[in-house]
């Protein structure tokens, strides 16, 4: 009889408690928890990371690339933070083409009706300044985010922001997601419960995203459904005719590496 190692309890993906934080994500959010996964993902940005500057400016994280940055194009974002940083504390940068949720906006003068400056956000603020002058600006708090993509005036200056009022094919219901979640953040400083309601599936993505980390730690569907269901459900069922623990686990495993590989552009959706 072939003994196997013991479990390793330094694994954080070993601990249900690992994931608690993942219980109040909303949709969007969960794209990020699977795309920074992705070993690939992960040493395109850090080959990438030399070419964006960080300056802090009290809540305001000030970012200039100092090349195009089209590298991350093909997983639908320009930058991010490291991708140890889980959904509650990432700054996720999406294209446009990939989250119809990032409003497009035009700054402009400001006028004395509508003024618009950094300073009336009070969460934690990026601006991200492409080589082509073009500006992305991230508002998050715990999972909710809100990006502009913002031509025109500097926004380190007040500004009056203007956006249009057709929106052709893209998504109407995002667009005005986020021009709410914009006008509430400067009235209330707050983001719309509403718009960003915790995933009805969170539960079952919560276990997606377990198995995944499992796999991607090198651990067997044995070991990976001990962590799921526990080690006496295990050792009752899991040399059933039926495999079904073991078809369980390979298949959460199998939809977390599509999730990870491309499948996580639903949840920006």
């Amino acid at each position: 009889m072939v003994s196997r190692p013991p479990p390793q309890d330094d694994q954080p993906w070993r601990r249900a408690d690992t994931y608690d934080y993942t219980d109040a994500l909303p949709r969007r959010a969960w794209g990020w928890e699977f795309l920074r996964r992705d070993p690939c993902y992960q040493r395109e940005w850090a080959a990438i990371r030399p070419a964006v500057s960080v300056e802090q400016r009290r809540h305001l994280t000030l970012l200039r690339a100092s090349r195009p940055l089209d590298d991350l194009a093909p997983w639908g974002a320009f930058f991010a933070g490291p991708p140890h940083h889980d959904s509650t504390a990432a700054t996720v940068f999406w294209r446009p083409d990939a989250c119809p949720h990032v409003l497009p906006v035009t700054a402009v003068p400001a006028d004395s009706s509508t003024p618009f400056s950094l300073e009336m956000l009070h969460h934690p603020t990026a601006l991200l300044i492409l080589p082509d002058g073009s500006q992305h600006l991230v508002v998050r708090d715990h999972g909710r985010s809100l990006q502009l993509a913002v031509q025109g005036l500097s926004l380190l200056e007040p500004v009056s922001l203007r956006t249009n009022a057709v929106f052709g094919r893209r998504p109407v219901r995002a667009r005005l997601a986020a021009l709410e979640s914009l006008n509430a953040l400067i009235s209330t400083q707050r983001f719309p419960d509403h718009l960003f309601p915790v995933d009805p599936k969170s539960r079952r993505l919560r276990h997606v995203l377990q198995a995944l980390d499992g796999s991607l730690a090198g651990a067997t569907y044995r070991d990976i459904a001990v962590a799921l269901l526990g080690e006496a459900r295990v050792l009752a069922d899991w040399s059933d005719a039926g495999r079904h623990l073991f078809d369980q686990v390979r298949r959460a495993v199998q939809r977390g590496r599509y999730l990870m590989n491309g499948g996580y552009r639903s949840f920006l959706l």
